[in-house]
């Protein structure tokens, strides 16, 4: 789905995409789960544990326009 997405944004100006798992620097083996939470609620959408562990890693100007 991101190769789709960064073609599409790809042809038009002014625009940048960066994928949701680079923007919070990812890692599957690490960031999946812990003993004591679950992030997410299934393969797109963060738990409530995964929305505060996650949240946490954007970036102070994230919703700067």
């Amino acid at each position: 789905m991101d190769k789709y997405i960064l073609a599409e944004v790809s042809k038009r100006k002014n625009l940048k995409f960066l994928p949701q798992n680079k923007l919070i620097d990812y890692n599957f083996q690490e960031d999946f789960m812990t003993c004591e939470s679950i992030f997410w609620t299934d393969g797109d959408y963060l738990s409530s544990s995964g929305e505060k562990v996650f949240g946490e890693r954007l970036p102070k100007d994230f919703l700067v326009f």
